[in-house]
């Protein structure tokens, strides 16, 4: 996988990653063959990383505060104050 990334250009990254999904058919391991399904189904997804460049890194991070704020901010009574809490969280 860490290769995958690795690769420039989108046509090269489709064929790298059909190569590894191949590959990954080979296995007996139902873990393996568990992750080549999700690969192949989030084949497009994968590969408009290679033409845009972006991901959706800060949006899972943002994500990932809010859920810890909220578990934290367990008895706050106004959303208000959560508010203020997760906006002081992702400054």
């Amino acid at each position: 996988m860490y290769a995958l990334y690795r690769v420039r250009g989108p046509e090269r990254a489709a064929t790298t990653l059909t190569s590894l999904t191949d590959t990954m058919a080979l296995s007996h391991l139902p873990e393996v063959l568990t992750l080549r399904r999700t690969l192949i189904r989030w084949r497009h997804e994968i590969l408009a990383y290679f033409h845009t460049g972006l991901t959706n890194g800060r949006v899972e991070g943002l994500n990932l505060k809010a859920k810890l704020v909220k578990r934290r901010a367990y008895g706050y009574r106004s959303f208000r104050n959560y508010r203020l809490r997760l906006l002081n969280a992702c400054a």
